[in-house]
């Protein structure tokens, strides 16, 4: 995405805070037990006996008891609506079939509701409009696992970064080399076609390194992006190309016992954008890796026709570390740009007016990190 507009210091007052970047629409990921629930004669139980441990990823959720398991289901949700959508459905080749249910969610910190018809006649018709008591449905309350304390100091976050990115050593520099191939097919703009975006790149991730009220690390990424339209015959038709490069730096402070990451341009092929910031949000902190939470200023983005619609992402950025490679989850929603009371664009997301398909992609880096 070509970035073309920044965040000024006096904008940063209206990005989601710290609370609402901690409850993004896709925090329902992860791992939950299972505090207690609202089923039979309309009566709250206790369920933290039961050792009930719930998985949700990458739209399956996965459920065991005492350890043993206890049901499998995809799940797809829709945090645009009011409350925010949730959707069960079998697996293939499930033992057990429970058919599609229509529920709702809400999440407060690390505390999850979700609610679903009790009658399960109505499970795969009525979704639930509210979470009140009136026996019409049943209620599920998850209380979150932790998975990563976050860092006391500045000195004990660079030494967690580490960790996954690995050691800066002026002498023996070494990076991680990212290959970044991938499609995405999205429709920005319901009445026109789908269009295809075909990717073929590298990205290259520096090491931590510390700086007076901070510490950073540098990403490098030079890619080449294809845009077609899509007919409904199953052609394609190429509309634009681009070759850039851009390089960010990722810079991290810790105020009042939050992690804040800010992402600056230091070059990129638009030359006007140089310098100025193209990420603000949280940093969440995990045994096995790091992630952001927050949003990309003001981006255009393509639709039919090479036409580009403008527009701000928020999403997710999630590190790993595994053995000698390193893993990067990108997933962001693109969104249209709030307004101010006098209905100008601003340059930040309205988080009530998603558009275009979410992108969820993985990148997995070679099997050693490699000499400059």
């Amino acid at each position: 995405m070509q970035i073309f507009f920044s965040v000024t210091v006096a904008l940063l007052l209206i990005f989601p805070g710290p609370d609402q970047l901690l409850s993004n629409e896709w925090d329902i990921e992860g791992q939950w037990h299972v505090r207690k629930s609202l089923e039979a004669e309309g009566k709250w139980v206790d369920e933290t006996d039961a050792k009930f441990l719930v998985v949700r990823q990458n739209g399956l959720q996965t459920i065991t008891r005492d350890g043993q398991p206890f049901s499998k289901r995809k799940y797809s949700i829709d945090p645009s609506t009011t409350p925010k959508s949730l959707t069960f459905d079998d697996v293939e080749n499930a033992e057990i079939k429970y058919g599609s249910a229509l529920g709702i969610y809400e999440i407060n910190g690390n505390i999850l509701k979700v609610a679903i018809a009790s009658d399960p006649k109505k499970r795969a018709t009525d979704r639930p409009k509210d979470f009140s008591e009136d026996g019409t449905k049943w209620i599920y309350i998850y209380e979150r696992i932790a998975t990563g304390e976050s860092p006391k100091t500045l000195e004990e976050g660079l030494a967690r970064m580490e960790q996954v990115l690995g050691r800066y050593l002026p002498d023996d520099q070494l990076e991680w080399r990212v290959p970044t191939v991938f499609e995405h097919k999205t429709r920005p703009n319901p009445s026109e076609p789908d269009i295809l975006l075909v990717f073929d790149g590298l990205k290259v991730v520096g090491h931590p390194f510390r700086e007076p009220e901070a510490f950073s690390f540098d990403e490098v990424w030079q890619w080449q992006r294809q845009v077609f339209d899509l007919t409904e015959d199953g052609k394609k038709k190429l509309t634009r190309t681009q070759r850039t490069h851009n390089v960010t730096r990722y810079s991290f402070t810790l105020n009042s016992g939050v992690w804040f990451v800010n992402g600056t341009m230091l070059t990129n092929g638009v030359h006007h954008i140089i310098g100025k910031s193209t990420f603000q949000g949280i940093v969440k902190w995990h045994t096995d890796g790091f992630e952001f939470v927050g949003s990309t200023s003001a981006d255009r983005f393509y639709a039919a026709g090479g036409k580009f619609i403008l527009g701000a992402s928020h999403g997710t950025i999630r590190y790993t570390r595994t053995g000698d490679r390193l893993k990067i989850k990108t997933r962001f929603q693109p969104h249209h740009l709030a307004v101010d009371s006098e209905g100008n664009n601003l340059t930040t997301p309205d988080l009530k007016r998603p558009f275009g398909v979410l992108f969820d992609v993985e990148y997995q880096s070679e099997a050693v990190a490699t000499e400059r």
